[in-house]
């Protein structure tokens, strides 16, 4: 396969740094508050979290950034390509970076039937994920930080993968910056993931919950352009129009029409006692803090 050099890309950091490398959260600046869209009043409560970054050098031709994710803890962060092909959600490449003996991310993969490696002069791993679909690549970037690559739907997927972590640095030019904050959560839920993606309606911010030892999920999404919900029943939320659907195995799905944006709560309960109520949707909807900043990646 023919490969061609890319300018440097970039992907969140392992590591939180933060402006001036101190707490997790801050007051977005006044100065910022033009760069962001979204939820207009709430959105300036929402806190900023700036990750420091990892610079990759090169990419197979035709990949486009889709992903940017980062754990609500920011130990660790995703980064997503896709190739827009016949092949569409078939070819991917995904970049994690956590902090050196903490793989604890809900992204990281086993490697399956391992050989040893080298990338940069460090050892590594590459074999395949469970299903033999996808290539994985693990190594320290150094001593404080692991790489993993999964590059999934390439024919050539060793040798992709080893280019592609061999060309991983360092480089700050362009950080990853998320406003996104709960302000209820139902009983035993945790924040999970932080994240901005290219959606099909345009840039698409989200933050995600689960319940430790359960499969409970929730996820919440500000993206452009609101859609009616089929069946949804009429209410009003944030003084908005919204619609609530709640479906049979206890999921539930809360659109609010913001005008140019739309806020969307979607739960997936698995317990019968689950307590999780429609009240409750409407609380997360009402008291999530999430905002859009203006990324230079989703304008590529």
């Amino acid at each position: 396969m023919e490969h061609s050099p890319k300018p440097p890309l970039v992907v969140a950091l392992a590591v939180a740094v933060l402006l001036l490398v101190t707490p997790f959260f801050l007051q977005l600046p006044r100065a910022d508050r033009a760069s962001f869209t979204g939820m207009g009043a709430a959105t300036l409560s929402a806190p900023v979290r700036v990750m420091s970054v990892l610079g990759v050098r090169w990419l197979p031709d035709g990949f486009t950034e889709q992903v940017r994710e980062v754990t609500a803890e920011g130990t660790a962060v995703r980064r997503v390509w896709a190739r827009q092909s016949a092949r569409a959600g078939q070819e991917s490449i995904t970049l994690l970076a956590e902090p050196a003996g903490q793989a604890t991310s809900p992204w990281r993969v086993a490697v399956e039937h391992p050989v040893t490696t080298e990338v940069n002069g460090m050892p590594g791993r590459v074999g395949q994920d469970a299903t033999g679909r996808a290539t994985v690549l693990t190594y320290p970037l150094d001593s404080i930080t692991t790489v993993q690559l999964q590059v999934r739907g390439l024919p050539d997927g060793p040798d992709t993968a080893l280019r592609i972590g061999r060309s991983v640095s360092r480089d700050r030019s362009d950080p990853l910056v998320v406003a996104a904050r709960f302000g209820f959560l139902p009983a035993g839920m945790r924040p999970l993931v932080l994240g901005v993606e290219r959606a099909a309606t345009g840039p698409l911010a989200s933050i995600t919950a689960n319940r430790p030892g359960a499969a409970d999920y929730l996820r919440v999404e500000l993206a452009p352009r609101h859609e009616e919900l089929p069946g949804g029943q009429p209410l009003t939320v944030l003084g908005r129009p919204a619609q609530l659907s709640q479906q049979p195995g206890y999921t539930s799905e809360l659109r609010v029409d913001l005008g140019r944006w739309s806020l969307t709560v979607h739960y997936v309960g698995t317990n019968a006692d689950d307590p999780t109520t429609r009240a409750d949707i409407v609380r997360i909807a009402e008291t999530v803090r999430i905002g859009l900043r203006t990324a230079t990646w989703l304008n590529h």
